[in-house]
C-alpha cells in the first residue's frame, strides 16, 4: 500500500472517532403545519468567510475560503451541500461519486473506508480522499467528507487542501488544521423540533446523540 493511501486512511479513522459525537446546535427554521421541518446548523471558525452561493438543480452549495483568499488560486476550501428532498441515497454512493470524480480529475486518487454512525439520530458518515495531482490545476488535493441523512434533506459538508502534487510521500497538514477540519465536519448538526428521535436544542432528550 503506498504510503500516502495508509496515510488518508489513517486521517479518516481520526476524523471518525472525533466527529460521531456531534456538537451543540443553534437553530431557526420554519415549520411545517403537519410535520415540524428539521432544520439544520452548520459552525465554522471566525476566519471562514462565504465566498460562493449556488444552486444546481435541488442542491445548494455554499462555499467558505478563509479571509484572505479567492475562488482563484485557494489553498483551504469548505463546501456545503444541501440536497433537497433527496434522502434516499446511501452514504456510500456519495463517497464512490466523490472517488468517481477525483480519479477522473486527477492521475491517481484513492477514498478511505466508509466510516458510519448515528448523530442525534441520523445516519451520518465520514470518508477522505486523496488526489496526487489534479490534472487541470497541477496540485495535489486532500478532502474530508461528512454526511447526515435526514428526514427531508440530504447534507454533505467537505474540507479541502489544495496542495503541492505528491506521489509516494503522504502529504503534510499541520496538526492545528486537521483538528479545526475535524470541528468545522461536527459542527454539521441537524434536528427536527418536536421529535423525541432527532431533538432540537432544549427540549427533552436534546443531550443524547
Amino acid at each position: 500500500m503506498r504510503l500516502w493511501h495508509r496515510t488518508i486512511l489513517t486521517l479518516a479513522a481520526l476524523l471518525t472517532a472525533a466527529g460521531l459525537a456531534g456538537a451543540a446546535l443553534n437553530t431557526a427554521s420554519a415549520q411545517d403545519p403537519v410535520r415540524p421541518e428539521e432544520t439544520y446548523a452548520f459552525a465554522l471558525p471566525d476566519r471562514w468567510q462565504e465566498a460562493n452561493r449556488t444552486r444546481q438543480g435541488n442542491v445548494d452549495i455554499i462555499t467558505f475560503l478563509p479571509s484572505g483568499q479567492t475562488m482563484q488560486g485557494w489553498r483551504d476550501m469548505v463546501i456545503l451541500q444541501i440536497y433537497r428532498d433527496m434522502t434516499a441515497v446511501p452514504a456510500e454512493s456519495l463517497r464512490e461519486r466523490s472517488l468517481n470524480n477525483a480519479q477522473a480529475a486527477c492521475e491517481d486518487a484513492t477514498a478511505s473506508t466508509l466510516q458510519t454512525g448515528l448523530s442525534n439520530g441520523y445516519p451520518s458518515a465520514f470518508w477522505a480522499t486523496a488526489c496526487t495531482r489534479n490534472k487541470q490545476t497541477g496540485l495535489g488535493e486532500v478532502a474530508y467528507f461528512r454526511s447526515l441523512q435526514g428526514n427531508d434533506n440530504l447534507y454533505m459538508v467537505q474540507r479541502v487542501w489544495s496542495m503541492p502534487p505528491f506521489g509516494d510521500e503522504p502529504p503534510t497538514i499541520p496538526e492545528a488544521e486537521k483538528r479545526e477540519a475535524i470541528g468545522i465536519l461536527s459542527g454539521l448538526n441537524v434536528c427536527q423540533p418536536g421529535s423525541r428521535q432527532h431533538p432540537c436544542p432544549g427540549q427533552p432528550g436534546a443531550a443524547q446523540r
